[in-house]
């Protein structure tokens, strides 16, 4: 592993690479600060991150499959879901009420984006078109859902039961409204809860974090789906 940025206090949000072959994640402070670092996905030469956007109040982005925009949460008394070019360039607001909304991720076709929402009175997940038209509800699991993960088809997708027992992962029909009667639930073998944060391209392998007892990432870990068993891997904290 090579780090990118110091001053870290954790390690998690892992992403598999396009040919499943390597994992990308994130050593994190609390900056907020959000870097362009191009990179070999070979994992060849030396990446050096650009500092591109400080702010203090947009924070869990996202970048688009294109790599053209960022979706973001936008931190504070209210918590929406804003768009942003990745150099800052440019702002739109997707979601505007009072509900909160948070951790956006894209759909692998770029148009729509999923977001957790307590609109409906528990932590559920949402998806909304990428111009802010056709709002929906994806989940009604009353498990306190986290981030949106995607399949590599945008067909299903999957979440994180991690703050209250039992711990694992729910995957679901991306097209119609999960309920406990038509999505899988996988129970978490370990006892720390895990974060689902990205799904391997053969649908085989979730890659996310184990956290700690104040829901912060803290060691990165793979999911295999077939067998139930979670990898922890040893990531130092350069």
């Amino acid at each position: 592993p090579q780090a990118i940025t110091s001053s870290l206090t954790g390690i998690g949000y892992a992403r598999f690479a396009a040919d499943q072959r390597r994992i990308a994640v994130m050593a994190f402070s609390r900056s907020y600060e959000l870097s362009l670092a191009p990179f070999d996905p070979s994992g060849r030469g030396k990446v050096v991150a650009t500092p591109a956007v400080r702010s203090p109040s947009l924070g869990w982005c996202s970048p688009s499959p294109a790599g053209d925009w960022l979706a973001c949460t936008s931190r504070g008394a209210r918590e929406d879901i804003v768009l942003m070019r990745p150099d800052g360039s440019d702002t739109v607001r997707l979601m505007d009420d009072a509900w909160k909304d948070r951790n956006p991720t894209w759909s692998p076709d770029g148009t729509r984006v999923g977001f957790m929402s307590g609109r409906s009175g528990e932590w559920e997940l949402w998806s909304v078109r990428t111009d802010g038209s056709d709002l929906r509800q994806m989940t009604d699991l009353k498990a306190d859902l986290s981030v949106t993960v995607w399949s590599a088809d945008g067909k299903q997708a999957m979440s994180s039961a991690s703050t209250r027992p039992p711990y694992g992962v729910w995957i679901f029909d991306a097209s119609t409204m999960a309920t406990r009667q038509t999505a899988k639930f996988f129970k978490n073998p370990l006892p720390q809860p895990f974060s689902a944060e990205s799904w391997s391209p053969d649908g085989k392998l979730i890659a996310g974090s184990l956290l700690d007892v104040g829901g912060s990432p803290r060691t990165v870990a793979v999911w295999e789906v077939s067998t139930g068993t979670v990898r922890p891997l040893n990531v130092p904290l350069l």
